[in-house]
């Protein structure tokens, strides 16, 4: 791991401990070596290896550690077994057994040394039983070693933290010696090692208010420094300082909640898929963030990987996330969000079919790259987003303040909506980077979660995402350590990050302002996109049912609304879809213009199509003209690959003489496929003056006759009745009767 971060250096100092009869105070010794005396006990280094973090008064202390540096043979245990424990009165966890310590034994009076502690002294060699270890150095004789503990009063804040760490510590509140020192150390050979391994083995209980000789005194709930250094006569030869915890009383409510936060984002990060494989079989839950066509391409590619990580986070979570490149940003400006909602459901999909173990949830946003706008955070609240992730080198642009306690959520208005955001802190996503140096885990460990307890208020609940500035695969040994750590405390545990936001307190004072607009614009796109959709879509009518080449170009139109693919890139799509759709409409060949008479009231006209091209076609011939009719219709016609067809077209003749007559090829969607092909129809059908009469003209002709007839027979009538009269009957002058 890194040993410090930036603004928080992390080094060791050389201090000595010494106990004095009721306090202990720090002393810095220079071990030299005087020319014709005995030679002196060289300083060593002591790194911790594991430790308890968290007690309450009562409890049990313990302190793991290894010794680097040539030890006198009289400061080491008188043998060495092999494969065997020996225990002597009470029993030491192995490394890593974080296990409760039982209860503390009382003891007598503060600063008093004990002699002949019980402890535990387990030696583990490789070989046959031995004696002694032979150090580097010459034995010395009568060495006078022994153990001391000191504790400092509780840090407050971070800076208290690192200064503590650093070795920083003030004035000591409490102290006890342990000796001889032969009773804590146990040897052992390790296979990678040339030299034997010394370790160390601290056990103490702890009290509050009363302190013994033989407990370490924490008086109230915080946060304490404590050192431990190993003495040889008198001289401080090796030290140590570590932060212990005693916690709240019992029944306290979890207060500090951390989510694991591990990401492998880019469609060609196969590494990091191993790297989650491994963080994912860790005792702790995680929430991934995987790309899901990365897990597309994996899969095809090396299907064993897949498996692997399935099994891993199988009782975990991953972040849903959405097949392609359109942020919501740009989805938002662009009115996309429907086929944003088609990715990311699509993204969903992928997820659940290689990960079926593995809950998908929308609950959690990492923003990547820049700031999310406005419009794409209402986007994402509207699929179930409830919680940005924002990562520290963004947090400045977004937050008013620049000091933004760790984690705390703030409010996040969206127009009539909010959310939560929460900052990834920058100091802890340094230590969380990966390193094969594993050295400093438990320290880095010890340092963070310190850091977050320190700035954790009292009954605040608190959520904390534990990832890389990256949204990378944070270290595992570092979380694991960690993760032991918060075993031994009620108030603290590891959760999914989908569990934050409900159980974290929100700062209502400090708001998180998402800028109005962000990413690309994608209107202008959009559009041509649209245009040539719907050009490609009057092609398509023509294809045959079951064709698969609409889909195609559906897909890839969708592809070219993405913020990865320039506008070039683009157009060269789209001027290849368009060539495309062109080849298949100019496979047509309508016919060539003709002249034809028509002698009848009513014929067929035959016009003649061909299809040039390898894939049947359909088409709709449309005839019109201002002088015939066509009973018929438009008529839809399906034209075999290379094939030349006759199509018969009924038309009736309104009236003699020369007309056009327009033949129309479109397509089933309506729009035309080549130019309308004019004919010349020459009509011979009707004879006589007026032979187009119309039903208006019929009514006339007929009334007029109907009136005709009728004047006609009323004046017969008057005639006759003229003749019958008495008075007509005078014979006129001149007059001849031819009766």
């Amino acid at each position: 791991m890194a040993s410090g971060t930036a603004g928080v250096p992390v080094r060791r100092r050389v201090f000595g401990v010494l106990l004095a009869a009721a306090a202990a105070s720090i002393i810095l010794p220079v071990l030299t070596t005087s020319p014709g005396a005995a030679q002196p006990v060289e300083a060593f280094a002591l790194t911790l290896v594991d430790q308890t973090y968290s007690v309450a008064p009562g409890d049990e202390l313990r302190f793991e550690l290894t010794l680097d540096g040539a030890l006198p043979t009289q400061a080491l245990p008188t043998t060495t077994t092999t494969t065997t424990t020996t225990t002597t009165t009470q029993p030491a966890p192995s490394t890593g057994d974080r296990d409760r310590p039982p209860p503390r034994r009382p003891g007598t009076t503060v600063g008093r040394s004990t002699t002949s502690r019980p402890t535990t002294t387990t030696a583990t060699t490789s070989a046959p039983t031995t004696t002694s270890t032979t150090p580097a150095t010459e034995p010395l004789p009568n060495i006078d070693g022994d153990i001391t503990v000191v504790v400092y009063p509780p840090v407050l804040d971070r800076a208290g933290v690192d200064l503590a760490l650093d070795g920083e510590l003030g004035e000591p509140t409490d102290g006890v010696q342990l000796m001889p020192l032969a009773d804590s150390i146990s040897v052992r050979s390790a296979y990678d090692r040339d030299d034997d391994v010394v370790e160390l083995s601290v056990r103490l209980p702890t009290s509050s208010g009363v302190s013994g000789a033989d407990d370490l005194d924490l008086p109230s709930p915080g946060i304490y420094p404590v050192a431990i250094a190993v003495r040889l006569d008198g001289e401080t030869v090796a030290e140590h300082v570590t932060l212990v915890r005693r916690v709240p009383d019992p029944g306290t409510a979890p207060q500090l909640r951390l989510g694991v936060l591990a990401g492998a984002m880019d469609d060609d990060d196969g590494p990091a898929l191993a790297e989650l494989t491994d963080l994912a079989t860790a005792d702790f839950p995680v929430t991934a963030a995987i790309d899901p066509e990365l897990l597309t391409t994996t899969v095809e590619q090396d299907p064993r990987t897949i498996t692997a990580l399935a099994g891993a986070l199988t009782g975990d979570e991953s972040v849903a996330l959405p097949t392609g490149d359109l942020d919501a940003s740009s989805a938002a400006t662009a009115d996309l969000g429907e086929l944003f909602y088609r990715h990311l459901r699509a993204g969903e999909d992928v997820l659940l079919r290689q990960l079926p173990e593995t809950p998908v949830r929308r609950t959690a946003w990492p923003i990547t790259d820049e700031p999310i706008s406005t419009g794409g955070g209402e986007l994402l609240t509207r699929s179930g987003t409830r919680l940005f992730i924002i990562p520290p080198d963004l947090a400045t642009s977004l937050v008013g303040t620049t000091e933004v306690p760790v984690g705390q959520h703030l409010r996040t208005p969206l127009g009539a909506d909010e959310a939560s955001s929460v900052i990834v802190d920058d100091d802890i996503a340094n230590l969380l980077e990966p390193n094969t140096d594993t050295a400093d885990d438990l320290e880095d460990s010890v340092r963070m979660l310190s850091w977050m307890l320190v700035e954790a208020g009292s009954g605040e609940r608190r959520g904390v995402v534990l990832a890389t500035a990256d949204f990378g695969v944070p270290d595992r040994s570092v979380l694991s350590e960690m993760a032991g750590l918060a075993d031994e405390a009620a108030d603290v545990e590891f959760v999914t990050v989908s569990a934050l936001p409900g159980v974290t307190d929100e700062n209502l004072s400090v708001d998180v302002t998402l800028p109005p607009t962000s990413g690309t614009d994608m209107r202008p796109r959009v559009t041509t996109v649209a245009r040539v959709r719907l050009s490609l879509a009057d092609t398509s009518s023509m294809l045959p049912r079951g064709d698969r080449r609409p889909l195609a170009w559906n897909q890839r139109l969708d592809e070219l609304l993405t913020t990865v693919v320039d506008d070039d890139a683009a157009q060269a799509v789209i001027d290849e879809l368009e060539a495309s759709a062109r080849t298949i409409r100019a496979a047509i060949v309508p016919p060539d213009p003709f002249s034809f008479t028509l002698t009848g009231r009513e014929s067929e006209l035959q016009v003649r199509l061909t299809n040039a091209g390898s894939t049947p076609l359909r088409v709709v011939v449309a005839p019109s003209s201002p002088r015939l009719t066509f009973p018929s219709g438009p008529q839809t016609v399906e034209l075999g690959a290379g094939v030349t067809q006759f199509v018969p077209i009924d038309v009736a003749a309104r009236a003699n003489g020369t007309t056009s007559v327009s033949i129309s090829i479109r397509t089933p969607s309506g729009v035309d496929v080549v130019r309308p092909v004019v004919l010349t129809a020459h009509v011979r059908a009707l004879t006589g003056v007026g032979q187009v009469i119309t039903g208006g003209a019929v009514v006339v002709l007929a009334t007029w006759w109907v009136s005709h007839l009728r004047q006609r027979r009323r004046q017969r009538r008057a005639t006759v009745a003229v003749g019958r009269h008495p008075a007509s009957q005078a014979a006129a002058p001149g007059s001849i009767d031819r009766s």
